[in-house]
Formats: structure tokens, C-alpha cells, sequence
């Protein structure tokens, strides 16, 4: 396989990343398979690749026909696919609100969490259940607090 297929089947792959993982395989081996067809008796000149290409249409319309194609919501990927771009759910961004939810109540009170909190939600890394989570880790220490706090007020007004 040449670097122009190969290189266009990854954009096919990156431009379907959303679709879900059954039928985004489906559609690049639908579309390796049809030009392993058309290229098997024109070998590998690379001008008849180009027009075999440009025929097809770009990766990214090819997965948006494919996303027209699927019943309404079944777009399945919350979590962003992970490329050459980005390489790991864990940026600089990331291990700052992390640091900052984990620590930040104790060196910076008050601001520490915010911050973090800010930086976990804007997150373009972290899928919507991460940042759930985030919200979850940080709100929790507060509410336990004031239930804690709620608790002794009852049990001093009960004695």
C-alpha cells in the first residue's frame, strides 16, 4: 500500500473518529477494499491514485455521509479520539487542575478548587464523564463538610 493510500485511509479514520468503533472499521475497510479493487489492474501509478482519490471524495465527506446515514443519536464516541495531536487525555492544563482540585484547598483555599475547576472543564482532552468526575471530586469535600457540621449541630441540640 502506497503512502498516499495509507495516508488517506488515517484521515478517513481521524475524520470518523465520532462514528461508533463498529462502523467506523466498517467504513475504512469498506473503502480499503474498493481501492485495493480499483487499483489491483492499474498498479500504483501514482497520477491514477490521485484521480481514484479525488473520485472518492475527501475523508471528511466520506464520514459525514456516513454520519448522515446512521440512525439519530447514534453517534457514539463522548470521547474524543486520540491522535498524533493528541497523544494523551493528560495535557499541561489537565495535571494543573488536577494539582489544583487535589491541593489547592490547602495551599490556596477558596481559589485553588476554582481554578482547577475552571481548567478541568475547559479541558478539550477530558471527555464529559472526566470532567464529571472532576466536578464530583471537588464539590464533595464541601458537602461532607457541611453534613459533618449539620450532624454536630443536631447531636448538641439533642443532648
Amino acid at each position: 500500500m502506497t503512502t498516499l493510500i495509507s495516508s488517506y485511509l488515517q484521515r478517513l479514520e481521524a475524520a470518523a473518529a465520532d462514528l461508533p468503533v463498529e462502523r467506523r472499521d466498517e467504513l475504512v475497510e469498506e473503502i480499503r477494499q474498493h481501492i485495493d479493487a480499483s487499483t489491483l489492474g492499474a498498479g500504483s501509478d501514482e497520477a491514477a491514485l490521485r484521480t481514484l482519490l479525488d473520485r472518492l471524495g475527501t475523508p471528511e465527506e466520506i464520514a459525514a455521509a456516513a454520519r448522515e446515514d446512521l440512525p439519530a443519536g447514534a453517534t457514539a464516541l463522548e470521547q474524543p479520539a486520540l491522535s498524533e495531536a493528541n497523544p494523551s487525555p493528560w495535557g499541561g492544563s489537565e495535571l494543573a487542575a488536577v494539582v489544583l482540585l487535589g491541593l489547592g484547598p490547602f495551599v490556596l483555599p477558596l481559589v485553588g478548587p476554582l481554578v482547577g475547576l475552571v481548567l478541568a472543564l475547559s479541558s478539550q482532552r477530558w471527555t464529559r464523564r472526566d470532567k464529571t468526575v472532576a466536578v464530583a471530586l471537588s464539590v464533595a469535600p464541601a458537602v461532607l463538610l457541611v453534613v459533618l457540621f449539620a450532624a454536630v449541630l443536631l447531636l448538641r441540640q439533642g443532648t
